[in-house]
Formats: C-alpha cells, structure tokens, sequence
C-alpha cells in the first residue's frame, strides 16, 4: 500500500487562496518565495493541503515512494513546515527559531 499524500496537479494558487486569515496567508506567500528561492524548484500540490518543493526516490525495508524536500503547510492551528534534513545538528538555529516541534 502506498502513501496517501502523492504529487498532484491540484495548484498551488488555488489552494493557497482558501487561506482566510490575512495573517496565515501572507506568511504562507512569504514561505513560498523562501523556498523557491531556496530550492530553485517549482512548488506543487502534495496530497489537498500540502505545498511542496522538489522531490526524492526513497526506498526503506517495507516502504518505497516518492517525497518532497521541503514544504509546507497552513493547518488550523498553524503553520507547519516539513523540512528532510538533520535538524538535530541544527540546535543554536532552532533555539532562535522559538517555539516549535521537530
């Protein structure tokens, strides 16, 4: 069985414009052009909420499939971003990030 949340040709204009709150939206914007910047790669629709930006072949003992690199998105609460890299190494940057989950 595959994983639920696959690339799509849903856009990625589309579903960030049901973003109602002025706020969430306007961050959302500003994510979107960091990681492009960043990446250098196009942002497209994985699964109905998710934005992602570049994507790997991955392969685990009981598992296969594709992922993105980065990405993110606008949940009720907040906004969350999924990032494929070693955080952990990361800590003096995470400690100014200020509150977060990893």
């Amino acid at each position: 069985m595959g994983l639920k949340t696959q690339k799509n040709d849903a856009g990625v204009d589309k579903f960030l414009a049901t973003i109602t709150d002025k706020q969430r939206h306007t961050d959302c914007l500003a994510v979107l052009k960091l990681m492009k910047e960043l990446t250098g790669e196009p942002a497209v629709m994985w699964g109905k909420t998710i934005v992602g930006l570049g994507s790997f072949h991955y392969r685990g003992k009981t598992s296969e499939g594709d992922w993105f690199h980065v990405s993110f998105s606008s949940r009720k609460q907040n906004l969350v971003l999924y990032l494929h890299c070693e955080l952990e190494e990361q800590a003096d940057l995470l400690e100014k990030l200020g509150k977060h989950k990893i």
